[in-house]
């Protein structure tokens, strides 16, 4: 690698001292001949995902002899079909009843995941890893095994031919978001939520005011993946909604149900452009909604270093008093006392690494002990009675 020299000349800074130049190197023909290569092959790839949306935007803008001719820029352009296609077709409902369904079935499985979720990366019992291994379990199961007892069941209610089917299901959460929101439960750090505890808050307050705020990116990754799941749902609809009206249908059993009218083996004229017309105007709620969301696909798989940063904040916002004053004056635990007190081996290491301060009447810490009086080199320590409680809970 050459290297400039000129810009070795020694300058003089703001305090008159001589100090050197910053050196910049040249680049290499190898390193512009990478360059090169790379963006070759990112537009190349970036093409190659964009022509099907290009040839959709062409093909809707095409007479009807035209839509098949494979050509980006039409040969005639008949704008008119975007105007046309809202009297072939009921798809302002077609749109209305796949909004419904998926903000119903993606808010509802967000929560019950979450929830489900909650429970596995907080709470310690007997057996946890054995359910969790049995929820992930159920991954594994085709979905044609689960097809025909789901249809029996809705059947037997008595609800097919309507769209509570093709959301209800999501009331019990999913496997995979339920393993997703977990591993972002597990990121956080548990002692805000003990010392949270032992402040009052509820399991209940903890998870609405300090996890839910803390775990919003993962809550909104999850919306959008099951939106996006149940906006392009063909099968489901098709088993559940196909006996019933067009006007009920939803966005992917529309436009299947728009094919097979203008198939000419059907009896249609080949009128294919309104399907087009109808595709590409399906596809821009999708694309609005992910280029708003997008930002937190990145925040959602930060570090848990820089999620932690956002705890402390939480923590003072849902009854994190006792935290803060703990966070200005923390108590130290010492052998002595605290095994006079019953305290836990764990909490034990949890704070016997912060100094004590003398004095202290009443503070509290993520451990659960109040120290009530001593010096640096003594404190004495005991477990009030909600300490004791959660500490059989946590343990």
């Amino acid at each position: 690698m050459s290297v400039d020299t000129s810009a070795l000349a020694p300058t003089i800074s703001s305090a008159g001292k001589e100090r050197p130049a910053i050196v910049k190197p040249r680049r290499s023909i190898g390193s512009i001949l990478g360059q090169v290569i790379h963006w070759i092959v990112l537009v190349f790839f970036a093409a190659l995902f964009l022509y099907p949306f290009a040839w959709l935007l062409a093909a809707s803008f095409k007479p009807r002899g035209q839509v098949f001719d494979n050509l980006l820029i039409p040969k005639t352009f008949q704008p008119e079909n975007f105007v046309q296609v809202w009297n072939e077709l009921p798809l302002l409902a077609w749109v209305g009843n796949s909004i419904l369904i998926a903000v119903l079935a993606a808010g509802f499985v967000t929560v019950s995941s979450s929830l489900v979720a909650w429970g596995f990366a907080y709470f310690r019992f007997p057996g946890r890893g054995i359910l969790f291994g049995l929820v992930l379990a159920t991954m594994m199961l085709p979905g044609a095994v689960t097809l025909v007892p789901q249809y029996l069941i809705w059947n037997n209610i008595g609800l097919v031919g309507t769209n509570i089917p093709l959301w209800g299901m999501n009331l019990f959460g999913s496997a995979f978001y339920i393993f997703l929101q977990r591993q972002f439960f597990l990121g956080l750090p548990r002692e805000i939520f003990e010392a949270a505890r032992v402040d009052g808050v509820s399991y209940w307050g903890m998870f609405w005011r300090m996890a839910f705020p803390l775990s919003i990116p993962s809550f909104i990754i999850v919306f959008l993946f099951e939106f996006q799941a149940s906006w392009n749902n063909l099968q489901a609809a098709l088993i559940y909604l196909n006996a019933g009206s067009a006007e009920g249908y939803t966005v992917p059993l529309g436009i299947a149900s728009a094919m097979t009218k203008y198939s000419p083996t059907n009896g249609g004229h080949g009128d294919y452009q309104y399907v087009m017309v109808a595709a590409l105007l399906v596809t821009l709620p999708m694309l609005i909604l992910f280029a708003f969301g997008q930002r937190y696909f990145i925040e959602g798989w930060r570090p848990r270093v820089a999620r932690a940063e956002r705890a402390s904040r939480v923590a003072s916002a849902a009854g994190g008093s006792h935290w803060e004053r703990f966070q200005r004056d923390p108590p130290a635990c010492v052998p002595s006392a605290a095994h006079s007190a019953g305290m836990n081996s764990l909490h034990f290491r949890e704070c016997s690494s912060t100094p004590c301060r003398g004095g202290v009447s009443e503070v509290r810490s993520p451990c659960g002990m109040v120290p009530t009086s001593g010096s640096r080199s003594e404190c004495s320590m005991a477990r009030t009675p909600r300490a004791r409680s959660s500490e059989r809970t946590f343990r």
